[in-house]
Protein backbone atom coordinates (compact mmCIF):
# COMPACT_ATOMS: atom_id res chain seq x y z
CA UNK A 1 0.00 0.00 0.00
CA UNK A 2 2.66 2.36 0.44
CA UNK A 3 4.58 1.85 -2.64
CA UNK A 4 1.27 2.26 -4.42
CA UNK A 5 0.87 5.35 -2.72
CA UNK A 6 4.17 6.61 -3.04
CA UNK A 7 3.93 5.92 -6.40
CA UNK A 8 0.53 7.74 -7.27
CA UNK A 9 1.85 11.04 -5.21
CA UNK A 10 4.65 11.36 -7.62
CA UNK A 11 2.13 11.23 -10.96
CA UNK A 12 -0.26 12.93 -8.80
CA UNK A 13 2.43 15.67 -8.11
CA UNK A 14 3.60 15.30 -12.18
CA UNK A 15 0.27 15.86 -12.96
CA UNK A 16 -0.38 19.32 -10.77
CA UNK A 17 2.63 20.98 -12.11
CA UNK A 18 1.51 20.30 -15.80
CA UNK A 19 -1.52 21.86 -14.16
CA UNK A 20 0.33 25.09 -12.66
CA UNK A 21 1.75 25.35 -15.62
CA UNK A 22 -1.70 25.57 -17.85
CA UNK A 23 -2.17 28.15 -15.07
CA UNK A 24 0.77 30.27 -15.46
CA UNK A 25 0.12 30.49 -19.02
CA UNK A 26 -3.21 31.55 -18.64
CA UNK A 27 -1.82 34.18 -16.36
CA UNK A 28 0.61 35.38 -18.54
CA UNK A 29 -1.77 35.39 -21.61
CA UNK A 30 -4.86 36.64 -19.97
CA UNK A 31 -4.35 37.19 -16.34
CA UNK A 32 -6.88 37.96 -13.94
CA UNK A 33 -8.98 39.43 -16.76
CA UNK A 34 -12.58 39.31 -17.99
CA UNK A 35 -11.26 36.76 -20.38
CA UNK A 36 -10.35 34.28 -17.31
CA UNK A 37 -13.21 35.33 -15.73
CA UNK A 38 -15.37 33.85 -18.26
CA UNK A 39 -13.46 30.62 -18.82
CA UNK A 40 -13.62 30.14 -15.01
CA UNK A 41 -17.29 31.07 -14.78
CA UNK A 42 -17.83 28.42 -17.73
CA UNK A 43 -16.06 25.48 -16.64
CA UNK A 44 -18.04 25.63 -12.89
CA UNK A 45 -20.91 26.58 -14.31
CA UNK A 46 -20.63 23.03 -16.29
CA UNK A 47 -19.79 21.58 -13.32
CA UNK A 48 -23.11 22.44 -11.68
CA UNK A 49 -25.11 21.34 -14.15
CA UNK A 50 -23.68 17.92 -15.13
CA UNK A 51 -20.60 17.69 -12.85
CA UNK A 52 -22.87 15.75 -10.10
CA UNK A 53 -22.72 12.53 -12.44
CA UNK A 54 -19.39 12.23 -11.08
CA UNK A 55 -20.64 11.16 -8.40
CA UNK A 56 -21.64 7.70 -9.77
CA UNK A 57 -18.25 6.84 -9.54
CA UNK A 58 -18.73 7.06 -5.67
CA UNK A 59 -21.75 4.43 -5.95
CA UNK A 60 -19.82 2.42 -8.59
CA UNK A 61 -16.68 1.56 -5.89
CA UNK A 62 -18.31 -0.24 -3.42
CA UNK A 63 -21.22 -2.20 -5.33
CA UNK A 64 -18.76 -2.95 -7.83
CA UNK A 65 -16.76 -4.89 -4.92
CA UNK A 66 -19.84 -6.87 -3.98
CA UNK A 67 -20.74 -7.54 -7.34
CA UNK A 68 -17.49 -8.80 -7.80
CA UNK A 69 -16.81 -10.39 -4.57
CA UNK A 70 -20.66 -12.34 -4.16
CA UNK A 71 -20.42 -13.10 -8.24
CA UNK A 72 -17.78 -12.93 -10.67
CA UNK A 73 -15.47 -9.72 -12.23
CA UNK A 74 -17.13 -10.10 -15.79
CA UNK A 75 -20.72 -9.01 -14.27
CA UNK A 76 -18.98 -6.61 -12.09
CA UNK A 77 -17.92 -5.16 -15.02
CA UNK A 78 -21.04 -5.19 -17.01
CA UNK A 79 -22.79 -2.88 -13.66
CA UNK A 80 -19.91 -0.72 -14.77
CA UNK A 81 -20.87 -0.14 -18.49
CA UNK A 82 -24.68 -0.10 -17.28
CA UNK A 83 -24.13 2.82 -15.28
CA UNK A 84 -22.10 4.61 -17.97
CA UNK A 85 -25.18 3.81 -20.27
CA UNK A 86 -27.09 5.83 -17.20
CA UNK A 87 -24.51 8.69 -17.53
CA UNK A 88 -24.32 8.92 -21.58
CA UNK A 89 -28.75 9.64 -21.48
CA UNK A 90 -28.81 12.07 -18.74
CA UNK A 91 -25.83 13.69 -20.12
CA UNK A 92 -27.79 13.91 -23.71
CA UNK A 93 -30.56 15.10 -21.99
CA UNK A 94 -29.00 17.93 -20.24
CA UNK A 95 -26.60 18.93 -22.66
CA UNK A 96 -29.43 19.69 -25.33
CA UNK A 97 -31.74 21.48 -22.42
CA UNK A 98 -28.09 23.70 -22.30
CA UNK A 99 -28.22 24.04 -25.59
CA UNK A 100 -31.76 26.16 -25.91
CA UNK A 101 -31.41 27.60 -22.28
CA UNK A 102 -27.91 27.67 -21.78
CA UNK A 103 -27.74 31.83 -21.64
CA UNK A 104 -30.82 31.96 -19.22
CA UNK A 105 -28.82 29.52 -17.07
CA UNK A 106 -25.45 31.27 -17.23
CA UNK A 107 -27.52 34.57 -16.74
CA UNK A 108 -28.83 33.25 -13.18
CA UNK A 109 -25.18 31.98 -11.89
CA UNK A 110 -23.31 35.21 -12.98
CA UNK A 111 -25.34 37.97 -11.98
CA UNK A 112 -22.74 40.58 -12.49
CA UNK A 113 -21.91 39.89 -16.05
CA UNK A 114 -22.97 42.42 -19.31
CA UNK A 115 -25.20 41.26 -22.14
CA UNK A 116 -21.93 40.35 -24.00
CA UNK A 117 -20.19 38.79 -21.96
CA UNK A 118 -22.88 36.62 -20.99
CA UNK A 119 -22.94 35.57 -24.38
CA UNK A 120 -19.30 34.91 -24.69
CA UNK A 121 -19.29 32.58 -21.40
CA UNK A 122 -22.56 30.40 -22.63
CA UNK A 123 -20.12 29.88 -25.75
CA UNK A 124 -17.76 28.32 -23.45
CA UNK A 125 -20.57 27.00 -21.50
CA UNK A 126 -21.79 24.19 -23.92
CA UNK A 127 -18.52 23.04 -24.91
CA UNK A 128 -17.54 22.46 -21.06
CA UNK A 129 -20.53 20.43 -20.62
CA UNK A 130 -19.08 17.89 -23.25
CA UNK A 131 -15.98 18.19 -21.38
CA UNK A 132 -17.66 17.41 -17.58
CA UNK A 133 -19.40 14.29 -18.99
CA UNK A 134 -16.66 12.69 -20.77
CA UNK A 135 -14.85 13.04 -17.54
CA UNK A 136 -17.76 11.45 -15.57
CA UNK A 137 -17.70 8.53 -17.72
CA UNK A 138 -13.47 8.38 -17.82
CA UNK A 139 -14.05 8.55 -13.46
CA UNK A 140 -16.27 5.58 -14.13
CA UNK A 141 -13.21 3.36 -15.79
CA UNK A 142 -10.74 4.80 -13.54
CA UNK A 143 -13.00 3.04 -9.96
CA UNK A 144 -13.36 -0.26 -12.14
CA UNK A 145 -9.33 -0.55 -13.01
CA UNK A 146 -8.84 1.19 -9.23
CA UNK A 147 -10.47 -1.63 -7.56
CA UNK A 148 -8.88 -4.45 -9.64
CA UNK A 149 -5.17 -3.15 -8.33
CA UNK A 150 -4.67 -1.14 -11.47
CA UNK A 151 -3.62 2.25 -10.54
CA UNK A 152 -0.52 3.50 -12.53
CA UNK A 153 -1.66 3.75 -16.12
CA UNK A 154 -5.10 5.19 -15.12
CA UNK A 155 -3.64 7.67 -13.45
CA UNK A 156 -1.01 8.42 -15.55
CA UNK A 157 -3.26 9.67 -18.29
CA UNK A 158 -4.05 13.14 -16.12
CA UNK A 159 -0.20 13.93 -17.53
CA UNK A 160 -1.44 13.39 -20.89
CA UNK A 161 -4.80 15.56 -20.14
CA UNK A 162 -2.52 18.07 -19.30
CA UNK A 163 -0.17 18.36 -21.50
CA UNK A 164 -2.74 18.52 -24.23
CA UNK A 165 -4.41 21.43 -22.42
CA UNK A 166 -0.78 23.26 -21.85
CA UNK A 167 -0.60 23.36 -25.84
CA UNK A 168 -4.06 24.49 -26.41
CA UNK A 169 -3.38 27.29 -24.39
CA UNK A 170 -0.22 27.63 -25.61
CA UNK A 171 -1.90 28.55 -29.32
CA UNK A 172 -4.69 30.11 -28.36
CA UNK A 173 -2.34 32.96 -26.39
CA UNK A 174 0.20 33.06 -29.08
CA UNK A 175 -2.46 33.50 -31.78
CA UNK A 176 -4.20 36.02 -29.65
CA UNK A 177 -7.46 33.57 -30.32
CA UNK A 178 -9.31 33.67 -26.54
CA UNK A 179 -12.49 31.68 -27.90
CA UNK A 180 -10.18 28.56 -28.88
CA UNK A 181 -9.96 28.17 -25.11
CA UNK A 182 -13.66 26.34 -25.34
CA UNK A 183 -12.16 23.63 -26.81
CA UNK A 184 -9.48 23.24 -24.56
CA UNK A 185 -11.37 21.02 -22.27
CA UNK A 186 -13.57 18.76 -24.26
CA UNK A 187 -10.21 17.96 -26.40
CA UNK A 188 -8.38 16.61 -23.37
CA UNK A 189 -10.99 15.14 -22.04
CA UNK A 190 -11.83 13.08 -25.20
CA UNK A 191 -8.16 12.04 -25.25
CA UNK A 192 -8.19 10.96 -21.94
CA UNK A 193 -11.31 8.55 -22.88
CA UNK A 194 -9.73 7.16 -25.90
CA UNK A 195 -6.24 5.93 -23.77
CA UNK A 196 -8.81 4.33 -21.53
CA UNK A 197 -10.87 2.65 -24.32
CA UNK A 198 -7.52 1.56 -26.03
CA UNK A 199 -6.10 -0.09 -22.21
CA UNK A 200 -9.45 -2.23 -21.78
CA UNK A 201 -8.64 -3.58 -25.39
CA UNK A 202 -5.15 -4.01 -24.22
CA UNK A 203 -6.08 -6.12 -21.11
CA UNK A 204 -8.85 -8.28 -22.76
CA UNK A 205 -11.67 -6.58 -20.67
CA UNK A 206 -14.56 -9.38 -19.74
CA UNK A 207 -17.61 -8.15 -19.78
CA UNK A 208 -21.42 -7.97 -21.19
CA UNK A 209 -23.90 -4.55 -20.40
CA UNK A 210 -25.70 -6.02 -17.51
CA UNK A 211 -29.06 -4.38 -16.15
CA UNK A 212 -28.07 -5.41 -12.42
CA UNK A 213 -30.80 -7.60 -10.69
CA UNK A 214 -33.57 -6.04 -8.35
CA UNK A 215 -31.06 -5.97 -5.08
CA UNK A 216 -28.24 -4.18 -6.78
CA UNK A 217 -30.73 -1.56 -8.57
CA UNK A 218 -32.62 -0.73 -5.51
CA UNK A 219 -29.27 -0.50 -3.83
CA UNK A 220 -27.83 1.95 -6.58
CA UNK A 221 -31.22 4.21 -6.37
CA UNK A 222 -30.97 4.24 -2.75
CA UNK A 223 -27.55 5.46 -2.78
CA UNK A 224 -27.80 7.83 -5.87
CA UNK A 225 -30.11 10.44 -3.87
CA UNK A 226 -27.86 11.33 -1.02
CA UNK A 227 -24.57 11.49 -3.42
CA UNK A 228 -26.38 13.50 -6.10
CA UNK A 229 -27.33 16.00 -3.24
CA UNK A 230 -23.97 15.85 -1.94
CA UNK A 231 -22.22 16.41 -5.34
CA UNK A 232 -24.73 19.59 -6.26
CA UNK A 233 -23.69 21.16 -2.59
CA UNK A 234 -20.03 20.71 -2.88
CA UNK A 235 -20.04 21.84 -6.70
CA UNK A 236 -22.97 24.61 -5.47
CA UNK A 237 -20.77 25.53 -2.26
CA UNK A 238 -17.21 25.96 -4.68
CA UNK A 239 -19.49 28.05 -7.05
CA UNK A 240 -20.88 30.29 -3.89
CA UNK A 241 -17.78 32.89 -3.80
CA UNK A 242 -17.41 33.16 -7.98
CA UNK A 243 -21.26 33.99 -7.70
CA UNK A 244 -20.86 36.89 -5.16
CA UNK A 245 -17.36 37.67 -6.72
CA UNK A 246 -18.95 38.08 -10.35
CA UNK A 247 -20.70 41.40 -8.28
CA UNK A 248 -17.28 42.44 -7.42
CA UNK A 249 -14.75 44.78 -9.62
CA UNK A 250 -13.52 43.00 -12.41
CA UNK A 251 -10.75 39.88 -11.30
CA UNK A 252 -12.12 39.41 -7.95
CA UNK A 253 -13.03 35.92 -9.54
CA UNK A 254 -9.57 35.40 -11.19
CA UNK A 255 -8.01 36.14 -8.08
CA UNK A 256 -10.41 33.78 -5.85
CA UNK A 257 -9.62 30.91 -8.48
CA UNK A 258 -5.98 31.39 -8.31
CA UNK A 259 -6.26 30.63 -4.61
CA UNK A 260 -8.67 28.09 -4.76
CA UNK A 261 -6.34 26.44 -7.26
CA UNK A 262 -3.38 26.33 -4.95
CA UNK A 263 -5.47 24.73 -2.26
CA UNK A 264 -7.30 22.67 -4.67
CA UNK A 265 -3.77 21.63 -6.19
CA UNK A 266 -2.03 20.70 -2.67
CA UNK A 267 -4.97 18.78 -1.75
CA UNK A 268 -5.41 16.34 -4.68
CA UNK A 269 -2.21 15.60 -5.05
CA UNK A 270 -1.89 13.89 -1.58
CA UNK A 271 -5.48 13.21 -0.43
CA UNK A 272 -5.83 11.41 -4.27
CA UNK A 273 -3.03 9.23 -4.10
CA UNK A 274 -4.16 8.01 -0.34
CA UNK A 275 -7.84 7.75 -1.23
CA UNK A 276 -7.18 5.77 -4.36
CA UNK A 277 -5.23 3.11 -2.80
CA UNK A 278 -7.32 3.05 0.77
CA UNK A 279 -10.80 3.57 -0.45
CA UNK A 280 -10.87 0.55 -2.62
CA UNK A 281 -9.62 -1.58 0.57
CA UNK A 282 -12.33 -0.13 2.92
CA UNK A 283 -14.89 -0.99 0.45
CA UNK A 284 -13.62 -4.62 -0.04
CA UNK A 285 -13.67 -4.77 4.04
CA UNK A 286 -16.92 -3.27 4.30
CA UNK A 287 -18.26 -5.62 1.67
CA UNK A 288 -16.55 -8.73 3.32
CA UNK A 289 -17.69 -8.06 7.17
CA UNK A 290 -13.89 -7.26 8.24
CA UNK A 291 -14.58 -4.31 10.37
CA UNK A 292 -11.70 -4.55 12.27
CA UNK A 293 -9.59 -3.98 8.96
CA UNK A 294 -11.72 -1.21 7.80
CA UNK A 295 -11.44 1.04 10.82
CA UNK A 296 -6.83 0.22 10.60
CA UNK A 297 -7.42 1.68 7.51
CA UNK A 298 -9.06 4.65 8.51
CA UNK A 299 -7.39 5.20 11.49
CA UNK A 300 -3.91 4.98 9.87
CA UNK A 301 -4.96 7.20 6.58
CA UNK A 302 -5.94 10.42 9.29
CA UNK A 303 -2.84 10.17 11.09
CA UNK A 304 -1.07 10.62 7.46
CA UNK A 305 -3.93 13.30 7.10
CA UNK A 306 -3.12 14.89 9.95
CA UNK A 307 0.63 14.94 9.48
CA UNK A 308 0.37 15.59 5.69
CA UNK A 309 -1.76 18.96 5.55
CA UNK A 310 -1.03 20.66 8.76
CA UNK A 311 2.57 21.35 8.16
CA UNK A 312 1.32 21.99 4.35
CA UNK A 313 -1.62 24.11 5.20
CA UNK A 314 0.56 26.41 7.45
CA UNK A 315 3.58 26.82 4.92
CA UNK A 316 1.45 27.75 1.84
CA UNK A 317 -0.49 30.33 3.91
CA UNK A 318 2.83 31.79 5.44
CA UNK A 319 4.43 31.84 2.58
CA UNK A 320 2.01 32.64 0.48
CA UNK A 321 3.36 35.87 -1.30
CA UNK A 322 6.12 34.64 -2.62
CA UNK A 323 5.06 31.81 -3.58
CA UNK A 324 1.92 34.04 -5.90
CA UNK A 325 4.88 35.95 -7.36
CA UNK A 326 6.78 32.69 -8.17
CA UNK A 327 3.34 31.31 -10.04
CA UNK A 328 1.64 33.83 -11.47
CA UNK A 329 3.79 37.31 -11.44
CA UNK A 330 4.42 37.63 -15.47
CA UNK A 331 2.45 38.93 -18.12
CA UNK A 332 -0.66 40.82 -17.47
CA UNK A 333 -0.79 39.38 -13.90
CA UNK A 334 0.03 42.79 -12.01
CA UNK A 335 0.52 44.44 -8.63
CA UNK A 336 -3.66 44.70 -7.91
CA UNK A 337 -3.44 40.58 -8.61
CA UNK A 338 -0.65 39.68 -7.17
CA UNK A 339 -2.08 40.78 -3.54
CA UNK A 340 -5.86 39.96 -4.01
CA UNK A 341 -4.67 36.28 -5.16
CA UNK A 342 -2.30 36.37 -1.97
CA UNK A 343 -5.32 37.30 0.63
CA UNK A 344 -7.72 34.50 -1.47
CA UNK A 345 -4.68 31.87 -1.09
CA UNK A 346 -3.81 32.31 2.83
CA UNK A 347 -7.22 32.38 3.91
CA UNK A 348 -8.04 29.19 1.50
CA UNK A 349 -4.96 27.80 2.45
CA UNK A 350 -5.68 27.53 6.60
CA UNK A 351 -8.51 25.80 5.13
CA UNK A 352 -6.96 23.42 3.97
CA UNK A 353 -6.43 20.89 6.97
CA UNK A 354 -10.10 20.03 7.80
CA UNK A 355 -10.96 20.43 4.41
CA UNK A 356 -8.83 16.97 4.02
CA UNK A 357 -10.26 15.48 7.10
CA UNK A 358 -13.85 15.80 5.86
CA UNK A 359 -13.10 14.07 2.44
CA UNK A 360 -11.08 11.43 4.00
CA UNK A 361 -13.70 10.66 6.48
CA UNK A 362 -16.29 10.79 4.28
CA UNK A 363 -14.72 7.63 2.43
CA UNK A 364 -15.75 5.20 5.24
CA UNK A 365 -19.51 6.34 5.28
CA UNK A 366 -19.29 5.81 1.27
CA UNK A 367 -17.60 2.55 1.86
CA UNK A 368 -20.40 1.44 4.24
CA UNK A 369 -23.15 2.63 1.96
CA UNK A 370 -23.74 5.57 4.16
CA UNK A 371 -24.06 8.55 2.16
CA UNK A 372 -26.74 9.92 4.15
CA UNK A 373 -24.00 11.16 6.13
CA UNK A 374 -22.21 12.90 3.77
CA UNK A 375 -25.28 14.97 2.86
CA UNK A 376 -25.72 16.34 6.23
CA UNK A 377 -22.13 17.65 6.20
CA UNK A 378 -22.64 19.36 2.95
CA UNK A 379 -25.33 20.67 3.96
CA UNK A 380 -24.24 22.45 6.90
CA UNK A 381 -21.18 23.30 4.92
CA UNK A 382 -22.73 25.30 2.56
CA UNK A 383 -25.40 26.61 4.64
CA UNK A 384 -22.55 28.54 6.66
CA UNK A 385 -20.75 29.46 3.43
CA UNK A 386 -23.65 31.13 1.73
CA UNK A 387 -24.63 32.98 4.97
CA UNK A 388 -20.77 34.27 5.72
CA UNK A 389 -20.71 35.15 2.07
CA UNK A 390 -23.62 37.14 1.74
CA UNK A 391 -22.93 39.24 5.15
CA UNK A 392 -18.99 39.49 4.09
CA UNK A 393 -18.92 40.40 0.71
CA UNK A 394 -19.68 43.75 0.27
CA UNK A 395 -17.52 45.46 2.99
CA UNK A 396 -14.92 42.91 2.48
CA UNK A 397 -14.90 42.38 -1.33
CA UNK A 398 -12.50 38.71 -2.03
CA UNK A 399 -11.14 38.46 1.16
CA UNK A 400 -14.69 38.16 2.87
CA UNK A 401 -15.58 35.46 0.53
CA UNK A 402 -12.37 33.14 1.00
CA UNK A 403 -12.65 33.95 4.69
CA UNK A 404 -16.09 32.78 4.52
CA UNK A 405 -15.48 29.32 2.61
CA UNK A 406 -12.48 28.85 5.37
CA UNK A 407 -14.95 29.34 8.30
CA UNK A 408 -17.53 27.04 6.89
CA UNK A 409 -14.95 24.49 6.82
CA UNK A 410 -13.66 24.45 9.99
CA UNK A 411 -17.60 23.87 11.33
CA UNK A 412 -17.93 20.61 9.55
CA UNK A 413 -14.93 19.07 11.52
CA UNK A 414 -17.32 18.96 14.89
CA UNK A 415 -20.39 17.54 12.54
CA UNK A 416 -17.81 14.75 11.10
CA UNK A 417 -16.45 13.88 14.36
CA UNK A 418 -19.98 13.39 16.09
CA UNK A 419 -20.80 11.03 12.46
CA UNK A 420 -17.87 9.05 13.24
CA UNK A 421 -18.52 8.45 16.66
CA UNK A 422 -22.50 7.50 16.18
CA UNK A 423 -21.88 5.46 13.18
CA UNK A 424 -22.30 1.66 13.16
CA UNK A 425 -18.89 0.60 13.05
CA UNK A 426 -17.78 3.12 15.60
CA UNK A 427 -14.67 5.00 14.32
CA UNK A 428 -12.84 5.01 17.88
CA UNK A 429 -11.78 8.54 17.59
CA UNK A 430 -10.82 9.32 21.13
CA UNK A 431 -9.73 11.98 23.83
CA UNK A 432 -6.15 10.33 23.44
CA UNK A 433 -6.09 10.13 19.40
CA UNK A 434 -7.51 14.15 19.73
CA UNK A 435 -4.80 14.72 22.17
CA UNK A 436 -2.62 13.56 19.62
CA UNK A 437 -3.81 15.25 16.67
CA UNK A 438 -3.33 18.77 18.71
CA UNK A 439 -0.02 18.10 19.48
CA UNK A 440 0.76 17.33 15.61
CA UNK A 441 -0.39 20.67 14.63
CA UNK A 442 0.99 22.75 17.35
CA UNK A 443 4.29 20.52 16.50
CA UNK A 444 3.71 22.13 12.68
CA UNK A 445 2.93 25.69 13.98
CA UNK A 446 6.33 25.68 15.85
CA UNK A 447 8.15 24.11 13.03
CA UNK A 448 6.88 26.85 10.72
CA UNK A 449 6.08 29.85 13.05
CA UNK A 450 9.52 30.17 14.39
CA UNK A 451 11.84 30.09 11.59
CA UNK A 452 9.60 32.36 9.49
CA UNK A 453 9.33 34.94 11.98
CA UNK A 454 13.46 34.45 12.46
CA UNK A 455 14.28 34.52 8.83
CA UNK A 456 11.61 37.92 8.36
CA UNK A 457 13.55 39.42 10.67
CA UNK A 458 16.81 39.64 8.43
CA UNK A 459 15.90 38.80 4.97
CA UNK A 460 14.13 39.54 2.84
CA UNK A 461 13.77 38.07 -1.07
CA UNK A 462 13.98 39.98 -4.13
CA UNK A 463 13.51 38.43 -7.34
CA UNK A 464 11.92 35.31 -8.50
CA UNK A 465 15.48 33.14 -8.19
CA UNK A 466 15.95 34.51 -5.04
CA UNK A 467 12.58 33.86 -3.95
CA UNK A 468 12.24 30.20 -5.59
CA UNK A 469 15.85 29.69 -3.15
CA UNK A 470 14.16 31.00 -0.16
CA UNK A 471 11.08 29.08 -0.03
CA UNK A 472 13.43 25.87 -1.26
CA UNK A 473 15.54 26.59 2.04
CA UNK A 474 13.03 27.26 4.03
CA UNK A 475 10.68 24.22 3.37
CA UNK A 476 14.14 22.17 3.64
CA UNK A 477 14.84 23.74 7.04
CA UNK A 478 11.07 23.74 8.69
CA UNK A 479 10.23 20.05 7.30
CA UNK A 480 13.21 18.82 8.76
CA UNK A 481 12.64 20.49 12.14
CA UNK A 482 9.09 19.19 12.09
CA UNK A 483 9.81 15.57 10.89
CA UNK A 484 12.05 15.49 14.24
CA UNK A 485 10.44 16.85 16.67
CA UNK A 486 7.41 14.57 15.81
CA UNK A 487 9.83 11.75 15.70
CA UNK A 488 11.47 12.68 19.68
CA UNK A 489 7.63 13.10 20.73
CA UNK A 490 6.56 9.82 19.08
CA UNK A 491 3.89 11.08 17.00
CA UNK A 492 4.46 9.55 13.82
CA UNK A 493 5.29 5.82 15.22
CA UNK A 494 1.58 4.41 13.37
CA UNK A 495 3.00 5.72 10.24
CA UNK A 496 6.01 3.84 9.75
Amino acid sequence: MKKQIIVITIITGCSKILSFVRELLMSYYYGASSYTDIYIMASTAANIMVGWMLAFQIIHTPLYQELKHDQCEAKANGFTLFIIGIQIIIGAILILAASFKGSYFVSLLAKGFDESTIIITTMFFAWALVAVLINAICSLILSESTCNGKVIFPNLTNLVVSIIQIIMIGICGITDNYLGLRFVLPVSAAAQLLLFIMMMAQNNRRSNFMFPHKEYMIKFLRLLLPVFAVYMMSDINSFIDKMFGSMLPEGSISALHYGYLLQHTVFTMFITALTTVIYPRMAESAASGRFEDLQRDFQKGADIVIVVFSFLSLFIAVYARPIVIVLFARGAFDETAINRTTQCTQLYLLALLPLAFKEFSSKIFQAVQDMKVNMYIGGIAISINLVLDYLLYENFKHIGLALGTCVATYCTVPTVLFFLHKSNQAIAINRDIIMRFSKIILMSMISIGIPALISGLFYKAKGITCMILYLLIMFLIESIIYYLILRKLKLIERLV
